[in-house]
């Protein structure tokens, strides 16, 4: 009831003001927010406003934040508003909760929170009612290219900076001290296999400082949970932010942070060949080699699930002649 009664009082408190309102962001949450935050400070305060799923950590940015925390009054403000330009890092645009206002008044823009495919992490209709989609690479361009030809949409691939990516380089700081991060993705069979555990056993036995990230979709899809971390006596963090100054290397499996570490870090990843996250049933419209296959040899050591122990081998190895490869990747591929 208090949150059905505050979601009626922050509609009204955005109906006030919708008439000077011209871009709205959508932001879900905190871990989302980082990535939009660089487009968000570029628009001005009176003109703009977001609105979230939880109260979000802004520091210093003067732009009024909304929270809708019911879904009836979410799917009012979507069905509802007339703002001219709503933009997001949330997919799945009529295919969820998240639906397109009746009045058709506005564009709706798509940011990236991953440089990885939108054509295999992503279910197969996410990006089609988006009017535009941001493309930080080569290989999302393509792709968005080859959605338009197939469903026959006019969709606009706009090239970007991944500016996400360029404030952590311009924050980087060179660590040496050991510490690995693991930072596996969801919707792959990490957490079934128990690479978590076997991993831990690794680090205990060579005392090798560690924490684990779990994916905050593993955690909401209950892939692991944080009574079974702290069951198994290791060392996690869930905080939505993460600061690569901390780790001195990072072992994943297919996630898009080992594409951002080796960038920023200048070094490679240590990257477990877990089952490929896939969730679109009909990526094999698109055999185009995505970019998070494409990359795996490029920018990490690519690693059999049963041959966890040539981590530790890897771990002194010299990584000075790994630079180059990597700022030539990032400079061939990634727009600038």
């Amino acid at each position: 009831m208090i949150d059905f009664i505050s979601d009626i009082i922050t509609l009204s408190k955005i109906s006030k003001i919708q008439s000077k309102i011209r871009f709205c962001f959508f932001v879900e949450n905190n871990f989302i927010y980082q990535y939009l935050e660089p487009y968000i400070q570029r628009k001005k305060n009176d003109n703009t406003i977001i609105i979230s799923l939880e109260k979000l950590n802004i520091k210093n940015q003067g732009k009024k934040n909304y929270v809708l925390k019911t879904f009836f009054f979410r799917n009012i403000f979507f069905l509802t508003h007339k703002i001219k330009f709503l933009i997001t890092s949330t997919p799945d645009l009529e295919n969820s909760f998240f639906q397109k206002s009746k009045y058709n008044l506005t564009k709706y823009i798509y940011i990236q929170h991953t440089p990885l495919s939108l054509t295999k992490i992503y279910n197969e209709k996410s990006f089609l009612a988006f009017d535009a989609v941001q493309v930080v690479n080569i290989f999302q361009y393509n792709e968005i290219q080859k959605i338009n030809y197939l469903y026959k949409k006019k969709i606009k691939a706009f090239k970007s900076k991944y500016l996400f990516l360029d404030k952590k380089i311009s924050q980087k700081i060179f660590n040496k001290e050991k510490k690995i991060l693991v930072a596996p993705t969801w919707h792959t069979n990490f957490y079934d296999l128990n690479l978590h555990i076997e991993l831990k056993k690794i680090f205990d036995e060579n005392k090798i400082n560690y924490v684990l990230r779990p994916h905050p979709m593993s955690l909401k899809k209950k892939e692991i949970s944080i009574k079974e971390l702290k069951e198994n006596m290791i060392n996690f963090d869930i905080n939505e932010k993460l600061d690569f100054n901390n780790f001195s290397h990072l072992i994943s499996d297919w996630s898009g942070i080992y594409i951002e570490y080796s960038i920023i870090n200048k070094k490679f990843a240590f990257l477990i060949n877990t089952k490929q996250k896939i969730r679109n049933t009909k990526s094999d419209n698109f055999p185009e080699l995505p970019i998070e296959v494409f990359a795996r040899n490029i920018l990490g050591y690519s690693i059999e699930v049963e041959n966890l122990l040539q981590i530790k081998n890897y771990l002194d190895k010299d990584n000075i002649e790994n630079e180059e490869k990597i700022n030539t990747f990032y400079n061939e591929y990634f727009f600038n």
